[in-house]
C-alpha cells in the first residue's frame, strides 16, 4: 500500500496546489478507454455542489444499501485514508485492490508517456474499475471540483444531483455564482434527470438553462419536493416530513436524520428524491430502506462529536455560507454555553470572511492550528488578516492543553474550516476527552 501512495503522489496533485493546476478530460477519457471503459457497464448518479455534496452521497449510499443493493461510493477529501473514497457496501476498497488499480496503472503510464493523469484522474480511475468489476448496482460519485471539467465528468450519469451552490474556488470556477453554477451544471447529462436544492434566482436560471439544453428533467427543491415540518428528533437529530409532487403526490412524514444541522434535511430531501427515481428505474427502494438508511446513518466528519468532555465537536465547515449555518446550530444546540474554536484555512478559502463571522456570532475564544500542508495558510497571515492577535500552534500538546481547559471552564470545544484539521483533532481529542460510542456521535 505504502508503494501505491508513492507512486500516486507523484502525479498532480490539484487538492495540494489550490487547484493551480489545468483541467481537461482528455486524459481521463483515454484511460477508461485503455481499461474497457468500465463506467459504461455502471448505473451513475453524480453529484456535484458548493456544500452539502458529500452529505448527500453518504446518504443515498446509506438508503440503497438499506435497500439491499450493492452500491459504490466516490468522495472526497478523505479524513485519514485514501481508501475511504473508494467504497463499497460500506466497506472501503481494501489494500490489496487499492494497490493492483494502481499498479496496473503505472504499468501504462510506463508505456504511454503521452498521457498525464492528475491524482483526481488516478482515484477516479480506480473506483470506476473497481465498482464495474464488483458489478455495482449504481455507483455514487462526488464531484472533486466544479463538474463541467471534473475527472467524474467523464462518465455518463442518469440523475445529476446540484446542492448549494455558493462562491468557493473563484479563482479557477469564477468570480461570480453564475460562473461557478455554469461549471458545477456541466454535470447534466442529455436524457438525465436534475434534482437541485438551490433557489437562488441567479443559480437557478443557469442550471434550468443548462437543463433544458440536455433535455434533463430539472426537479427543484421547495416547487417539486421539499422536507419541511422540521422538529428535534432522536439523539440529537431532526425530524421532517418529505413531499414530492407526482402524478401520484408521494409523502413520507416521520423521516429522521442524526444530525441537528438543519441544511442536512435539504440534502436528505435530495438523497430521497433520487432513491424514488431510481425506485422507477427497475431499483427496489422501498419506504422502510428510506427510514432506516436516514435514520442509522452517522456521516464521518460532518458536525462530528469526538469527545463528550470535554466537549469537542468537529464539522468541516469552509466558506462563509457553511460557517453560518454552523453557527446557528452550535447556539441552538448549546444555549448560553462558551465556545472555544479550533480553526485551519486552505489559502483559496474567503478565511478573513469566516474568521469575523466566527469572532461577531459565536466566540472571540480563537486557536489556530497551523497545518503542514502547502495549501494551508500560515498562522502570521490570519493574524495580519483578522487585525487580532489570534493565538497559533502547530503543537499536538497545545491542543490537548487546549481541550482540557474547555473541560474545566465548561466551553464547548468547535472545530472547523478545512477537512484536513480532523485527524489532529481527532487525535488530541483521543489523548484527553472521553470519546463517545460510536451510536452517540452525531452525523
Amino acid at each position: 500500500m505504502r508503494e501505491s501512495l508513492e507512486k500516486l503522489n507523484t502525479l498532480i496533485n490539484n487538492e495540494r496546489s489550490a487547484g493551480s493546476g489545468t483541467y481537461s478530460l482528455e486524459n481521463m477519457k483515454q484511460l477508461l478507454e485503455h481499461f474497457g471503459d468500465p463506467q459504461k457497464s455502471l448505473t451513475i448518479v453524480h453529484v456535484a455542489g458548493t456544500n452539502g455534496k458529500g452529505s448527500v452521497c453518504h446518504m443515498l449510499h446509506a438508503i440503497l444499501t438499506a435497500a439491499r443493493l450493492q452500491v459504490g461510493l466516490y468522495t472526497s477529501p478523505h479524513l485519514e485514508s485514501v481508501r475511504e473514497r473508494i467504497a463499497l457496501g460500506g466497506a472501503c476498497i481494501s489494500e490489496a485492490a487499492f494497490s493492483r488499480y494502481t499498479g496496473e496503472l503505472f504499468d501504462l503510464l510506463a508505456e504511454r508517456a503521452d498521457l498525464a493523469p492528475t491524482y483526481f484522474d488516478a482515484l477516479t480511475l480506480i473506483a470506476l474499475r473497481y465498482f464495474s468489476d464488483e458489478k455495482a448496482d449504481i455507483a455514487i460519485m462526488e464531484t472533486g471540483l466544479g463538474g463541467r471539467l471534473d475527472s467524474t465528468n467523464a462518465a455518463d450519469s442518469i440523475i445529476a444531483v446540484i446542492t448549494d451552490i455558493a462562491m468557493d474556488h473563484g479563482h479557477i470556477l469564477g468570480d461570480n455564482l453564475a460562473s461557478i453554477a455554469a461549471e458545477k451544471a456541466g454535470i447534466i447529462k442529455p436524457g438525465s434527470i436534475t434534482i437541485t436544492s438551490n433557489r437562488n434566482p441567479e443559480v437557478l436560471a443557469v442550471i434550468e438553462a443548462q437543463a433544458r439544453k440536455a433535455g434533463s428533467r430539472l426537479m427543484v427543491y421547495g416547487k417539486d419536493f421539499r422536507g419541511g415540518d422540521i422538529t428535534p428528533g432522536p439523539e440529537s437529530g431532526l425530524r421532517f416530513n418529505y413531499s414530492i409532487q407526482t402524478p401520484e403526490y408521494v409523502s413520507i412524514t416521520g423521516l429522521t436524520i442524526q444530525s441537528p444541522v438543519r441544511a442536512q434535511v435539504r440534502n436528505a430531501s435530495l438523497a430521497v428524491t433520487a432513491a424514488m427515481i431510481l425506485n422507477t428505474r427497475r431499483f427496489t427502494v422501498s419506504r422502510e430502506a428510506l427510514r432506516a438508511g436516514l435514520g442509522d446513518l452517522r456521516v464521518p466528519g460532518r458536525y462530528q462529536i469526538l469527545s463528550r468532555s470535554p466537549l469537542i465537536i468537529f464539522d468541516p465547515a469552509h466558506n462563509p455560507e457553511a460557517i453560518l449555518e454552523l453557527v446557528r446550530t452550535l447556539r441552538e444546540q448549546y444555549p448560553g454555553k462558551k465556545f472555544i474554536a479550533v480553526l485551519s484555512f486552505m489559502r483559496d478559502k474567503e478565511y478573513s470572511r469566516m474568521i469575523q463571522i466566527i469572532q461577531e456570532s459565536l466566540t472571540q475564544d480563537i486557536l489556530y492550528y497551523e497545518l503542514f500542508d502547502p495549501r494551508g495558510v500560515p498562522g502570521k497571515a490570519i493574524q495580519q488578516e483578522s487585525g487580532t492577535d489570534i493565538p497559533v500552534t502547530a503543537s499536538a500538546e497545545d491542543l490537548q492543553r487546549h481541550f482540557k481547559n474547555a473541560g474545566e471552564n465548561d466551553s464547548v470545544v468547535i472545530a472547523t474550516g478545512s477537512f484536513r484539521l480532523y485527524s489532529a483533532v481527532r487525535n488530541a481529542a483521543e489523548m484527553c476527552g472521553d470519546a463517545p460510542s460510536a451510536g452517540e456521535t452525531t452525523a
